[in-house]
């Protein structure tokens, strides 16, 4: 019933299903599978979407006007909180054996040559590195990053640039919601040939994998997609507490940088007279995650199986104290450009195997996501619509994992009521060995 449901939503066309969707898309944040990714704004021809930062619960939101509204169904078509991307009908046939949708699949750990990125960088630089190269030997017009800034609250947003400067100033990770897709309307719009590299997480380049289904003339502008490994975005209000903790207001900011100023990363916080510096392992915790938006909690795509090219931390790769990317490389083009950039020793990279990255790295793309879907259906939560139903046993470890990340939600009274049932249905799980998807 879900496929059919799934497959029938994905061919667009079915008039009696119109009304269904755009009073399903209503429900995307009502049932908090929302990622605040902001394609829905982009994909509406009738400006009937507005992106809107909701204080209350710290993430970007979707508010559809009534009367623009056509009830086209377009934006529920495009979110991909809606579904999960990684096992509906779509992509299915094209999602490899190591949970990537790639005709190659390459795993690299490395870093910049560039000295000069040391004092933005947090890890290998290699991303920065990349845009740089993109930029210089003009394979590219412009790249698409976050940006942050302070009018007496945190704001982010995407970028567009071709200053290699800026870029460098813009490096380093947000923990913190930005609405990348919003920028997909603008560059479909302008009537020109630039290219662009767009640098995002998993959920945007999903949205960008679905919005090109309605509209292709996306993939003539973004050439390039360089993915961001994810274990969830952090809400606003997991900096909001931090802030509180050191007794600062999200008004008094003049300044934010969440990682940077070298391996393996500082946070800087400043205001009018007053600069802290806090080490990476001091916020960047369990407490700090446990403020991550509801939709991550079921995500199964830390490795942004859509882009052309993935990168993230090798915490446990160091040399000479200097950090290093994962790199996993899924595009013929982008593998000739990273071994172009070897060859002129712009960065230093080391091949290893599939198998050695998952070692290496802890777990693959779909770590603990059943166990998580588990533990989200029995805290009455939401989930996705899901392609495929499989049995499977399930993991211990994984499954506490996935309670407590739970429980350390702010738990309503109703959820709080449910614990002692929780308690007994993990214990029936444990007691018949198999589960079916929830």
């Amino acid at each position: 019933m879900k496929n059919d449901r799934l497959n029938q939503i994905h061919r667009y066309n079915i008039p009696e299903l119109r009304q269904l969707i755009v009073d399903t898309i209503l429900d995307v944040v009502r049932k908090d599978l929302c990622t605040g990714c902001g394609t829905c704004f982009s994909i509406c021809m009738e400006n009937a979407i507005t992106i809107i930062k909701n204080n209350k619960n710290g993430q970007f939101e979707p508010i559809i006007d009534a009367d623009r509204c056509i009830n086209c169904g377009d934006c529920l078509r495009v979110c991909p909180g809606f579904v999960d991307w990684m096992s509906c009908s779509y992509s299915s046939g094209d999602v490899n054996r190591d949970g990537q949708v790639a005709d190659i699949c390459d795993y690299y750990h490395g870093r910049t040559e560039d000295e000069q990125l040391s004092e933005y960088m947090s890890r290998g630089g290699i991303v920065t590195s990349f845009l740089h190269f993109l930029i210089e030997e003009k394979i590219v017009d412009a790249v698409i990053i976050s940006n942050i800034s302070f009018n007496g609250e945190i704001r982010t947003e995407p970028m567009i640039t071709s200053d290699c400067e800026e870029i460098s100033r813009r490096s380093g990770s947000l923990y913190c919601p930005v609405p990348m897709n919003v920028v997909l309307k603008q560059i479909v719009k302008e009537d020109n040939q630039k290219r662009f590299a767009f640098v995002g997480l998993p959920c945007h380049m999903a949205g960008i994998k679905l919005y090109s289904d309605i509209n292709r003339k996306i993939n003539e502008k973004i050439i390039i997609k360089i993915g961001l490994f994810c274990v969830g975005t952090p809400s606003f209000i997991a900096t909001r507490k931090l802030l509180k903790k050191y007794s600062i207001s999200e008004n008094e900011l003049i300044d934010l940088r969440y990682r940077g100023l070298g391996n393996p990363g500082k946070m800087l916080i400043a205001v009018k007279n007053k600069k802290i510096i806090v080490n990476l392992y001091d916020y960047y915790n369990y407490d700090f995650y446990s403020r991550c938006l509801n939709r991550c909690l079921i995500c199964n795509d830390n490795f942004c199986a859509f882009s052309d090219i993935s990168v993230g931390d090798a915490r446990n790769i160091n040399t000479n104290n200097h950090g290093h990317n994962w790199i996993i490389i899924k595009s013929k083009d982008v593998d000739g450009i990273i071994h172009e950039m070897e060859n002129r020793k712009i960065i230093k990279i080391q091949r290893v195997s599939g198998e050695q990255f998952i070692n290496l790295y802890g777990y693959n793309n779909n770590n603990g996501y059943r166990e998580k879907r588990i533990v989200s259906k029995l805290f009455l939560k939401e989930l996705p619509l899901y392609g495929r139903s499989e049995q499977y046993k399930i993991s211990l470890r994984k499954l506490l994992s996935a309670f407590f990340s739970r429980l350390d939600q702010n738990l309503s009274k109703k959820e709080f009521s449910n614990l002692l049932k929780i308690s007994h249905e993990i214990q029936n799980i444990f007691q018949n060995g198999v589960v079916h998807d929830p």
